[in-house]
């Protein structure tokens, strides 16, 4: 499994937005994305949880790209999800960020490998509405008188090999585990590498094709969609970054016969639904870009 201490020397490439008040980085599995007070010194004298924490991404990126303030998460991802994960630049901004995400004006899209073929998914699409609540050891279940959330699912393809689909999902409220319970509890189709939510066996056709690690969850954050502003009318506009899916993922796609979307497959970043108009691996050219304070996307940059 990934982690920070391996990837210590890339953290930069984690990058995949940046501007003046915001940064989007693509998390790695095995990371946690909120360290708890105490941890480190507590249950972990060796500080391996922080060398695999969010916290230590945030510190190298601060070093390395030199910046004037420490970016704080805005909003948190699971340490099994991967994917795009939203840095405020000041306080500010993690004001404005954190107002974006209580009013649902911040869209997050997923995508996640699941266990079940063609047959388990009656129609193509849906949404899913379900009560979700916590039992006694913190777990979320299902519960009638819990609090009312809401996943919409796509089905994107089905393995022709065995019972393994693609699914993109979006989050309209944001439950711990919601994703996970929806989709193991209700559409009958578990994330793949998820044993907290359903216990059976992984179907030994899967296993054919494909071998699976045990310690990783097949759920991405794809992409996240937000408002930003400038001096320049119209005033408001919005930012989507899709972050690239990682490497293992891609690879049981290809083994299971289907392949995501390019701009799924290889991350790109969106202005008013528009690509923007320079590399975004052209990560010194676009630093220079914001830094000299240009916030005009349509500048002199050629599309690429």
């Amino acid at each position: 499994m990934a982690t920070t201490r391996v990837l210590r020397g890339k953290t930069r490439q984690l990058v995949q937005y940046i501007d003046q008040k915001v940064i989007v980085i693509s998390k790695p599995p095995g990371v946690i994305s909120q360290l708890q007070a105490g941890t480190r010194t507590q249950d972990d004298a060796s500080g391996l949880l922080f060398e695999n924490s969010i916290d230590k991404i945030i510190d190298d990126l601060t070093l390395k790209l030199n910046l004037d303030t420490r970016p704080v998460p805005v909003h948190r991802l699971d340490k099994a999800t991967t994917g795009a994960l939203l840095l405020g630049r000041t306080p500010d901004a993690v004001k404005s960020f954190s107002k974006q995400f209580s009013s649902r004006e911040i869209s997050k899209t997923y995508l996640a490998l699941v266990r079940g073929g063609r047959e388990t998914f009656k129609t193509d699409q849906g949404n899913i509405i379900a009560k979700l609540g916590l039992d006694s050891h913190g777990r979320t279940q299902l519960q009638k008188d819990g609090t009312e959330t809401s996943t919409t699912w796509e089905l994107l393809a089905s393995s022709p090999l065995a019972p393994i689909s693609l699914l993109r999902l979006k989050l309209h409220t944001g439950f711990k585990h919601q994703l996970r319970v929806h989709l193991a509890r209700i559409l009958g189709a578990p994330i793949l590498g998820d044993s907290l939510h359903s216990q059976s066996k992984i179907s030994e056709k899967i296993l054919e094709v494909a071998k699976i690690p045990e310690d990783r969850l097949f759920l991405h954050s794809s992409n996240i969609s937000f408002s930003r502003y400038r001096k320049a009318t119209p005033r408001r506009y919005t930012v989507g970054v899709t972050a690239p899916l990682p490497k293992d993922f891609v690879q049981l796609c290809n083994a299971f016969g289907f392949k995501p979307d390019p701009e799924e497959l290889h991350g790109v970043v969106t202005v008013n639904r528009e690509p923007a108009p320079y590399n975004q691996t052209d990560f010194e050219t676009w630093y220079t870009h914001w830094r000299s304070g240009v916030n005009e996307w349509h500048s002199s940059k050629t599309e690429t």
